[in-house]
């Protein structure tokens, strides 16, 4: 009889172990908290087609049918966008050119290497430009100490031709022409380098607020004296810019519960809250929750988010962002990190989007579990079948006796 109540005994202490484990209030976690030394890094962004396909990009001609064609072609950067007045408003006079411009862009293989060339060679009374556009992602920070430099060759460029180029850039948006004047085109042309930080605070208007980011560049071509003829050949686009070494100071977010109180876990249905400060006040910034992602690296493209989250999220006039329920009664069991994409341009920068992971098993900022987790259940279930046994086996016992 001691024997049986020994093993009895050595059955309930493990399961009271768990019922004790199970119902343990997990301590708070400090929020990881970003300190930064001074330091500054160099970067570039460089342009010099040795990617793109050999060939000649005529600008479509949208028609009421499909206004939506567009003429591009891949670079070493990204996709580059071909369009002229033509191809913009849909003018035409030429009866040869129904669907595309008569201008276009041309990617030249020399003994040198690959460069684009852009010709005009024909105009009409509400034409006299060409331009090919690239995206810039990611952008890239205007500061001091952003330049441009590129190599720049003409032909056909007489009294009477095509006799103006350039580059243009957007600042968040904003057009501008760069430095506020045109480059004039004087024989071959030659490289230029130009500081664009003072070419942009030198336009008037312009006032550089500290956040400015180069989102966009054209190179252009321009007719200025309607003859139509002229090509301009651009080479080894370069912007050079410079970033910090490490993300801002204090700059987090983190998982929490209504309250704010640091959380990590959350039981299925239990509504997911982050907070977090650092941030520009009032600020409205894309938010992602996302399956947790092992090893992010800069510049990888954010993943989808996980559905019913919420798609952004706002900071207060101190730059912090309070208790803010970002998934209610969330219905999926996993691991998963949280991003804020300060940029909004879906792709994650270690330097300036915020992210909470690292929280959970190593990677992931945060996790939803099961009400009462299988690995709880199983040993109490196991538990509590031989208990059964046992007191079947017990009373059978006391009845023979």
């Amino acid at each position: 009889m001691n024997g049986r109540r020994a093993l009895g005994i050595m059955l309930v202490l493990p399961l009271i172990g768990m019922l004790m484990l199970a119902f343990t209030v997990q301590p708070c976690m400090q929020a990881d908290v970003l300190e930064v030394e001074s330091g500054m890094l160099e970067e570039s962004w460089e342009e010099g087609w040795e990617s793109s396909p050999v060939g000649v990009y005529h600008p479509y001609i949208p028609s009421a049918e499909n206004l939506s064609l567009v003429t591009k072609f891949s670079g070493d950067t990204g996709d580059w966008y071909v369009e002229d007045t033509i191809s913009r408003t849909g003018a035409r006079s030429h009866p040869e050119y129904e669907e595309w411009s008569p201008n276009y862009a041309e990617i030249e293989e020399t003994s040198e290497g690959k460069r684009l060339a852009i010709t005009i060679t024909y105009i009409n009374s509400s034409v006299s430009d060409l331009w090919v556009a690239c995206a810039i992602v990611p952008s890239i920070p205007l500061n001091e100490n952003t330049s441009l430099s590129f190599t720049l060759y003409g032909s056909g460029f007489g009294a009477k031709g095509v006799r103006v180029a350039g580059i243009c850039y957007t600042i968040h948006g904003k057009p501008s022409d760069g430095w506020g004047d045109n480059i004039p085109l004087e024989g071959d042309g030659g490289t230029y380098t130009r500081n664009v930080f003072d070419d942009y605070t030198n336009i008037p208007g312009n006032e550089y607020h500290g956040d400015e980011r180069i989102g966009n560049i054209w190179l252009f071509i321009q007719d200025l004296s309607s003859d139509g003829l002229g090509t301009a050949t651009f080479d080894d686009i370069s912007l050079i810019y410079t970033r910090p070494s490490e993300p801002p100071p204090l700059v987090w977010i983190e998982s929490c519960d209504f309250s704010g109180a640091v959380k990590d876990s959350f039981d299925l249905g239990e509504t997911v809250h982050v907070w977090g400060s650092g941030f520009f006040p009032l600020s409205t910034m894309d938010f992602y929750i996302v399956d947790d992602v092992e090893t992010w690296f800069d510049d990888m493209p954010i993943p989808a988010r996980i559905p019913d989250t919420v798609t952004t999220i706002t900071s207060d006039s101190s730059g912090d962002i309070p208790p803010t329920a970002v998934w209610i009664s969330p219905q999926t069991i996993g691991k998963f990190d949280i991003i804020v994409d300060v940029l909004g341009d879906g792709i994650y920068i270690e330097w300036e989007d915020v992210l909470d992971d690292g929280d959970v098993e190593e990677s992931a900022g945060a996790q939803i579990i099961p009400e009462f987790p299988l690995l709880i259940v199983l040993p109490l279930f196991i538990t509590a079948t031989l208990l059964l046994v046992i007191l079947y086996k017990r009373k059978r016992f006391a009845v023979s006796e």
